[in-house]
């Protein structure tokens, strides 16, 4: 049996994506916080000069999202065939194309550009949730999941994603029952409901 130690910062972020796969494959894990002077130190021990850090039985993967796809497809969260997971990889994409624009919007100091970031983001927003809104469609799952019959690391992804996204615009959703149903399914997954009563809480 594998050995897995995730070390991350004591914030969701890029890692939480990875906790959720780990909390709905029920598998164990050290689940390392950095904190203050630890990252600096911690840094030079890693490949590729950041985090989230993944190690596995010794060996050391980077990238939250090359983590999150090994993971998924080690438990069985990413899908059948070559084809099926590829399409789940575009749609894990666009989901993340999704994250950088809010996190382009949350993380911008200067308010005149905030605002100017914002309207752009939110001008776009609807065609982007349509594109989910029609995948969930498409795929007709009584789960109400992006691909498959069960849930994926996409779905997981898509959720976090959009946490972040009713912060911003409370309504968001209000247009697109499909992708707020997906949002209630995996917040309802027995693991999942586990891990956000028992997860310790953070300011983001």
């Amino acid at each position: 049996m594998s050995q897995y130690k995730l070390y991350y910062f004591n914030a969701f972020g890029r890692g939480e994506i990875i906790r959720y796969i780990f909390a709905q494959a029920g598998e164990k894990y050290e689940d390392i916080r950095l904190v203050g002077e630890q990252w600096p130190e911690f840094k030079p021990k890693t490949p590729w000069k950041c985090l989230p850090l993944l190690e596995v039985d010794g060996r050391k993967i980077g990238g939250s999202l090359v983590i999150a796809r090994f993971l998924a497809e080690r438990f069985g969260l990413a899908g059948e065939g070559d084809i099926q997971k590829a399409e789940i990889a575009a749609a894990v994409d666009a989901i993340s194309d999704v994250g950088t624009e809010i996190m382009k919007v949350h993380f911008e100091k200067d308010e005149a550009k905030k605002d100017e970031l914002k309207k752009k983001f939110f001008e776009k927003l609807p065609e982007k949730l349509g594109n989910f809104e029609e995948q969930i469609k498409r795929n007709a799952a009584p789960g109400g999941w992006l691909f498959t019959q069960n849930v994926t690391w996409c779905d997981f992804l898509l959720v976090l994603t959009v946490e972040w996204l009713v912060k911003m615009a409370p309504d968001a959703l209000k247009d697109f029952p499909g992708v707020s149903k997906l949002v209630d399914n995996v917040n309802n997954l027995p693991n999942i409901k586990k891990w956000i009563e028992e997860r310790p809480k953070t300011a983001f």
